[in-house]
């Protein structure tokens, strides 16, 4: 344990993992550490701050430290700093449901998940929940992680500009799929312009529309899933956002009908 300055006792920084599962109920404050290395295409200018292996990247506090300070496990949607680093990697989001935040796709959720788990690291200190929220504004005044979006330096300021760009661009929409037309869903293409069956596709809005023709042609979930390239799970994903945006008739194909899309009913972080 190292103590603070402000008395509180820091816990090692250990891996996110295993900081985590020894973290207690209580309320608190944690630190995350960048323990290995960046993603190669990690959108970093060269004129800020290099982030480096050690280099503290994000504070934040909890009421139960158990339960919030699991940001290697949280949905994106429920996960300031995972949308910080989905979009400083360059993944892709969409709305669920009325979330006030977007989540990932369901492939670069786990691919971001299991980046974390190998290349970040936490400590926690245990702080009354009377004082947890001046702690934790203190030290983020004070240490400037450059992952927290509080507009405090070159850095932090990036990280919300690019964040923010990555909700712009983020699939579906958080109103009504009679609101707007499909054309508006997807950017720069619409779901009515279905690429041929006969290559892989790379781009999200590719593999949805692709998804679309298929379905309509009543090919099989996991024969959709070899044509488009990505696992039978994620098909049911794109078929799912597909039938929420009224983009497919649910009963035009012989695909059993997965589960929908579980709405984020979390409170915003």
């Amino acid at each position: 344990m190292e103590a603070s300055p402000s008395g509180h006792k820091w816990t090692d920084i250990e891996s996110c993992n295993k900081a985590w599962a020894a973290a207690p109920t209580s309320s608190g404050v944690y630190k995350w550490f960048v323990q290995g290395d960046l993603p190669e295409d990690f959108n970093w200018p060269p004129a800020l701050t290099p982030i480096r292996k050690g280099d503290l990247i994000y504070i934040g506090r909890a009421k139960f430290l158990r339960t919030r300070a699991k940001h290697h496990r949280l949905p994106s949607s429920q996960s300031t700093l995972r949308r910080a680093l989905a979009s400083l990697i360059g993944l892709q989001a969409e709305w669920r449901g009325n979330s006030a935040h977007p989540a990932l796709i369901r492939e670069h959720e786990l691919q971001l998940s299991s980046w974390m788990t190998s290349n970040l690291a936490m400590s926690f200190a245990v702080v009354p929940p009377s004082v947890v929220e001046t702690t934790e504004k203190t030290l983020r005044t004070t240490l400037k992680p450059p992952l927290n979006r509080d507009g405090l330096t070159p850095e932090q300021r990036h990280t919300s500009a690019t964040a923010a760009e990555m909700q712009k661009k983020a699939l579906g929409a958080r109103g009504s799929r009679k609101d707007r037309p499909l054309t508006e869903v997807i950017e720069n293409r619409s779901l009515a312009h279905a690429l041929p069956a006969t290559s892989k596709t790379n781009t999200i809005d590719e593999r949805l529309a692709l998804t679309k023709r298929l379905y309509e042609q009543r090919w099989t979930r996991a024969q959709i899933a070899a044509q488009v390239g990505v696992h039978v799970s994620t098909v049911g994903d794109y078929i799912a956002k597909l039938r929420y945006l009224g983009a497919i008739d649910p009963g035009g194909s012989r695909i059993r009908r997965p589960e929908p899309i579980e709405e984020d009913t979390a409170k915003p972080d």
